[in-house]
């Protein structure tokens, strides 16, 4: 359900001559019913997101992997999950594995302190997050996303190729 609207801009700026023929540029403005909702809860998100910062500047204000950690991402997961619940979202089959995931990773990264651990598991975290987002926003053709089976063929590619140089 989305609705187009194109707007043709002919002003003297954006209008140019390029060998003699007249270019316009088009500018197409997509609004979802996500944005719609975003745009009607305005009044909602802003201050959620300013607590959300300042939460954020307590939890990490030099004290990137600390004990505050695990609970920085909490806070952060809890407020993925009310934002969608107030946009009327519902979260998608998977996202718990990697809601618990990133928890436990969390928990990890303030419990140890070699920093070749920590910057692992923060990457870890990073591409979890990512993956669920990847998870909760994208639908191709009502197909379900699967990119371990990707990541797998393109690993096991790459392992025969190396095998082929030493045989």
């Amino acid at each position: 359900m989305q609705e187009n609207t194109v707007v043709q801009e002919t002003n003297s700026i954006n209008q140019e001559q390029i060998s003699g023929q007249n270019v316009v540029r088009v500018v197409e403005k997509t609004e979802t019913v996500e944005t719609k909702r975003l745009q009607e809860h305005y009044n909602f998100f802003g201050p959620v997101t300013f607590l959300y910062a300042v939460f954020y500047a307590f939890c990490m204000f030099h004290n990137g992997s600390g004990i505050t950690f695990p609970f920085f991402l909490a806070g952060t997961l809890l407020y993925f999950v009310f934002s969608l619940s107030k946009l009327e979202i519902t979260l998608k089959k998977g996202s718990t594995f990697y809601m618990i995931s990133i928890l436990l990773l969390g928990i990890s990264t303030f419990c140890t302190d070699g920093w070749a651990i920590i910057s692992l598991n923060k990457l870890a975290v990073f591409l979890l997050v990512m993956c669920l987002l990847l998870n909760q926003s994208w639908e191709i053709c009502g197909k379900h996303l699967s990119i371990g089976g990707y990541e797998l063929r393109g690993t096991g590619e790459a392992f025969f190729r190396w095998q082929s140089l030493f045989s």
